[in-house]
């Protein structure tokens, strides 16, 4: 754990490399705040950043923890609504900074927390799939895994056709790529699907969207030499962010003097948090204001009438999905999401017949 400390705090310093300050995002959770932590332990100005709604753990909290570290933070608003204006705004707001003096140079990092849960808190996982996997009924574990944690795929928009055909889609692939890995420890393979696939892409609409805004990020939780470390702990350590705890208590007392967001769960933040601020993963509560669902309920519309195709979607059940969202009765924005994803790759395969659109 501390070879794993020391390791992260020098990951900081060679992607640093001596600038005089620097941008970072910082949420209410451990992840960024521990590179701000050892950020600031080096006496390096840092201009933070925070993208959350009003009330919400996430602000209030990365905002005193902000204060406390003598930051110089910035609150973006976010009511829950359309977020794909986010980078093009980060990138102004970016511009800005440099101008203002407030960020030093045009390289136009900033550093991000991103595979902090995943690598060293395995949060998808839990003792119940690490004993599936060893016992070799990865098919449950599989399921288990995509019910904890909410991954499939929008069956109930999709026309009868199409839903037929994709319900065990999802699952055959996660099983031939976990089939593709040959660790000792069965329970280890998918914990290394996530890292090879879940966090490959998490990425993947920076990447995607890198002309248009020209941002790049600083990932110290995926530094090699890191990943390298913890990955030879025990599974079970890891498990419930244990060694990430013990990782996190390394860090000055500063870093803790705040609470921080914890997954249900999972090791518990000792100081207590107020009643009355949201919770990022509370399953009852809608995440959107009412002028954020209208956004969202827009784009579900424009998609649903104005697409020249919105296969393999229904396009009745997008219009119904739309009404639900607006009247706030279900969270419908992963279908969005969905179908925005379908259409860029019909946009790709354009030409492609309806065998070959299945396959890519």
């Amino acid at each position: 754990t501390r070879e794993a400390f020391r390791l992260f705090t020098e990951s900081i310093r060679i992607r640093q490399d001596e600038k005089n300050s620097a941008l970072a995002f910082l949420s209410g959770g451990m992840d960024s705040r521990a590179i701000v932590g050892a950020l600031r332990a080096d006496d390096i100005p840092v201009t933070t950043l925070n993208f959350s709604p009003d009330g919400s753990q996430d602000q209030v909290l990365a905002a005193e923890i902000a204060f406390k570290l003598r930051c110089d933070h910035i609150q973006m608003s976010h009511d829950g609504g359309d977020l794909t204006t986010f980078r093009p705004d980060l990138a102004m707001l970016y511009s800005s900074l440099i101008n203002d003096g407030r960020v030093a140079g045009n390289e136009r990092k900033i550093w991000s927390g991103d595979g902090g849960s995943v690598a060293l808190g395995t949060v998808h996982l839990d003792e119940t799939i690490v004993v599936d996997m060893r016992k070799g009924d990865y098919i449950k574990a599989t399921r288990r895994y995509r019910l904890e944690n909410s991954i499939g795929l929008p069956l109930r928009t999709m026309t009868a056709t199409e839903r037929s055909w994709h319900r065990d889609y999802l699952l055959n692939c996660i099983l031939g790529e976990i089939a593709l890995l040959e660790h000792e420890d069965p329970a280890q393979n998918l914990f290394l699907f996530l890292m090879l696939n879940d966090q490959q892409r998490h990425l993947d609409d920076m990447y995607e969207e890198d002309a248009e805004h020209r941002l790049s990020y600083h990932l110290p939780f995926f530094d090699s030499d890191l990943l390298e470390c913890v990955f030879a702990l025990p599974l079970e350590y890891r498990l419930y962010h244990r060694f990430y705890s013990d990782w996190f208590n390394l860090f000055d007392d500063t870093i803790r003097s705040v609470p921080w967001q914890t997954y249900p769960d999972h090791v518990d933040c000792p100081l207590p948090v107020e009643d009355t601020l949201s919770y990022q993963w509370d399953s009852s509560r809608f995440p959107t204001s009412r002028r954020g669902r209208l956004e969202v309920t827009g784009r579900g519309l424009l998609q649903a009438l104005g697409a020249r195709s919105v296969r393999p979607m229904s396009r009745l059940a997008l219009v119904a999905s739309s009404f639900l969202h607006a009247f706030g009765r279900e969270n419908y924005e992963y279908v969005y999401d969905a179908c925005e994803k379908y259409q860029s790759y019909r946009d790709v395969c354009s030409v492609c017949q309806r065998k070959f659109w299945k396959m890519c």
